[in-house]
């Protein structure tokens, strides 16, 4: 029942007051509404907090914004965010992207036609900062449909920004630290590359092949460009990776077992 189906939005924001008002206001022009936008706020000493504050003034739907004392960190941030929503899903957001109109619409009526899904996955157009290229599908890697649990490699990931997921899983996470990241610039596993261990774990997961969102890359975003490389970069790349690495790697596996 569409009607039963609450999705919570959780967004974490820190010094975003470039893009967040484009983004909130997507968010505001959702042909299906969230139950609520649940707000992180990392330490923003711009005016992110006054544009948020702004928005909830008319929003139609409610906002709760949370301060952190202190600066948590993008993924710890997301993870506690995730724990305040009161939806039975909480579809993550980023401060800086554009959701197209119909995204939790859906969503929603994915969830409804899958019983036992854990998470749901959507794609985006990749687009430059002015949101005026959009002639890449992203993540593109997987086939729309449903995928069985435990059918995913051990370490993958799908960007946080395009993911659902029950609010039954994310309170079975403990608040104890992360596992180590396979990504050694990384200190812990960011909160999209956990729940998609999780959800991998315990159900199925939902791949919708529409474009649900304009996924913006600027100067300042903190995950890395997506530039396509040729298979003959791809293997020149993969053997430069040292031995070290990959008994680091089998180290990680064990951590997140």
């Amino acid at each position: 029942d569409l009607n039963v189906c609450k999705i919570s939005i959780a967004m974490a924001t820190y010094n975003g007051e470039k893009y967040i008002s484009e983004q909130l206001q997507s968010l505001a022009d959702q042909s299906r509404l969230p139950v609520e936008l649940v707000i992180g706020d990392d330490g923003s000493s711009d005016s992110t907090l006054d544009i948020i504050a702004d928005f909830s003034s008319h929003s139609p739907f409610p906002v709760h914004v949370h301060q952190n004392e202190t600066n948590l960190g993008y993924a710890q941030n997301f993870l506690a965010i995730a724990k305040r929503c009161q939806g039975d899903w909480i579809a993550f957001c980023d401060q800086d992207d554009v959701w197209l109109p119909d995204k939790l619409d859906e969503t929603a009526t994915a969830i409804c036609q899958t019983p036992h899904c854990s998470m749901v996955l959507q794609n985006a157009w990749l687009c430059a900062k002015d949101l005026n290229s959009r002639g890449r599908k992203f993540p593109n890697s997987m086939k729309a449909g449903i995928h069985d649990p435990g059918r995913q490699f051990g370490f993958w990931v799908w960007p946080g920004f395009l993911k659902t997921v029950s609010k039954e899983m994310t309170d079975l996470l403990s608040n104890e630290p992360l596992p180590r990241s396979w990504f050694p610039k990384e200190r812990k596993l960011t909160h999209d590359k956990w729940t998609c261990m999780i959800a991998n774990a315990l159900g199925d997961i939902l791949v919708l092949g529409d474009p649900a969102a304009l996924y913006r890359r600027h100067e300042d975003t903190v995950t890395g460009n997506y530039n396509r490389q040729s298979l003959g970069e791809r293997v020149i790349k993969s053997r430069s990776v040292p031995d070290d690495h990959y008994a680091f790697l089998a180290e990680v596996a064990k951590e997140c077992g």
